[in-house]
């Protein structure tokens, strides 16, 4: 999903789902990465997430 193109419920969502999801969140806080600057997310087909910053 990319947040240019998403619903405010839709961004509203992905934000919230990396939040409550805390080892990411984690991992994200330690390399700098604001939350309000997630641009979008995609899920592989291994199951695998990336997180893509603007």
């Amino acid at each position: 999903m990319w947040v240019e193109h998403a619903t405010p419920e839709q961004r509203a969502a992905l934000l919230e789902a990396v939040k409550t999801n805390k080892s990411l969140a984690e991992k994200l806080k330690a390399q700098n990465v604001e939350m309000d600057n997630i641009g979008g997310a995609e899920q592989a087909t291994d199951g695998g997430l990336t997180i893509y910053v603007r």
